[in-house]
């Protein structure tokens, strides 16, 4: 499963809902079978219901969907793949290394946690933002380094 998160977070991945269902059926094909031993394609830890229910706070009622699960990691492997079906995905911090999730298709570099060994307690994404800054800053054609 790393190799489909780490395939998930390269620079050429379409990070929509479509391009991860693209991704999804290369690397599990159609004919790709449970009994093959690949627990991460096994459906038979969960149960699904539907229920209406009127929420705090609210007078109408919704319809949710309530999902039992008979282990973490099957939580897990179903909140992953519900995540890529509306375009949520995994990805690997530049800094600090951590995985954290993307809610958008954008190709996000840093995640929103504290840089290790930062002495100003920034985050991932401040570092991130700084960097990017003194690059195009010493670029040949920053508008700073142009002649007018």
């Amino acid at each position: 499963m790393l190799d489909f998160a780490e395939k998930t977070d390269g620079n050429e991945a379409d990070r929509t809902a479509e391009g991860f269902a693209k991704m999804f059926g290369s690397y599990f094909p159609p004919e790709f079978s449970i009994t093959e031993g690949n627990a991460w394609m096994s459906t038979l830890n969960n149960s699904v219901q539907y229920v209406s229910v009127i929420r705090p706070g609210e007078k109408v009622a919704k319809l949710v969907k309530r999902m039992h699960y008979v282990s973490f990691v099957g939580m897990f492997r179903s909140d992953l793949f519900e995540g890529l079906c509306v375009g949520h995905a995994p990805k690997k911090c530049k800094i600090c290394g951590k995985w954290f999730l993307t809610t958008n298709a954008r190709h996000t570099k840093y995640c929103g946690g504290y840089a290790p060994g930062d002495k100003l307690h920034r985050t991932c994404r401040q570092i991130g933002n700084l960097k990017g800054r003194e690059q195009r800053e010493l670029a040949d054609d920053h508008p700073a380094e142009t002649d007018l």
